[in-house]
């Protein structure tokens, strides 16, 4: 996409905007591309720093477990046990909610790699006008599957 942003500078949310305040990056059509408008959106569910508006209720603690699992660490407990102890680097979460968690985040990871998807082949097709797509031949009914067992 050519942005110019220093490698060690790239996010999941800064790559939209030159700076906070700026506007949406001209590289970024997305009136257009779908993938991408949807990628924008999706970025606001995850918490970058604590002046962020952000749409997933989750994404504080989500970044709290990120921030132990990165810098400290984490504790993971059967039972109910108190978030912090006093002066320990640990965070504690219990597993119900941590596997809670993880499924999120696993949610998002999916939805961001199909947005990435869509966006990519539109750039392809949109950059190169004589582009063609291989339609691909339908797949019908088997009788090797008993309908029973189709999905």
């Amino acid at each position: 996409m050519a942005l110019g942003i220093p490698e060690k500078y790239v996010t999941f949310r800064t790559v939209w905007r030159g700076a906070k305040d700026k506007p949406i990056r001209s590289q970024f059509d997305l009136n257009l591309n779908g993938g991408y408008c949807a990628l924008f959106w999706l970025a606001k569910d995850f918490l970058e720093s604590e002046t962020d508006d952000i749409a997933e209720p989750q994404a504080r603690e989500l970044n709290e477990i990120r921030n132990h699992l990165e810098h400290k660490y984490l504790r993971v407990s059967i039972s109910a046990t108190p978030k912090h102890g006093p002066d320990d680097l640990a965070l504690t979460v219990l597993r119900v909610e941590f596997e809670s968690k993880a499924l999120q985040l696993m949610r998002l990871a999916r939805a961001a790699l199909i947005y990435l998807t869509i966006g990519v082949r539109f750039e392809e097709a949109r950059r190169a006008p004589n582009y063609t797509s291989d339609e691909l031949e339908p797949i019908g009914p088997t009788d090797s599957i008993p309908l029973s067992e189709r999905i």
